[in-house]
């Protein structure tokens, strides 16, 4: 058994992929340029992530993730656990890494520029970046 597939049994993918073919298959995501996972502390043990889809991406600016065309903010996916927010980032980075490889629609976000994660408050890590999207370091 791969990683992948010791990760795929993971309760949290299960969930995460199912929650995000189910965002795109409703989603339009045809003007987003790029695409990020924003990380949110609910309460009492449960984190919420939700899909941006934005106009623009930047390597230098993390800013492009504020420019967004759809937000999946009435229906993110929430875990429950008991534990620090750099655990939760790594479970969602781990998440997200597993469906860029072998989620139902990751060709939709691996076609744009880039795909980022963070914490809404926090640093945005790029998590994929397109090689062939464009050569320039900012798209508007």
């Amino acid at each position: 058994m791969g990683l992948f597939d010791k990760f795929k049994k993971n309760k949290f993918y299960d969930g995460f992929e199912e929650w995000l073919d189910e965002q795109f298959a409703k989603q339009k995501a045809d003007a987003a340029v790029a695409f990020c996972f924003n990380l949110y502390e609910d309460s009492e043990h449960h984190w919420s992530v939700e899909l941006v889809g934005t106009s623009r991406f930047s390597e230098q600016d993390t800013d492009w993730a504020c420019a967004e065309v759809f937000a999946i903010r009435e229906h993110p996916y929430v875990i429950y656990y008991e534990g620090t927010f750099r655990e939760v980032l790594v479970i969602f980075k781990k998440c997200a890494a597993a469906y860029l490889d072998k989620g139902r629609y990751k060709d939709i976000l691996k076609e744009r520029a880039g795909v980022g994660i963070g914490f809404v408050d926090g640093d945005l890590e790029l998590l994929y970046q397109n090689p062939n999207y464009c050569s320039s370091s900012e798209q508007f």
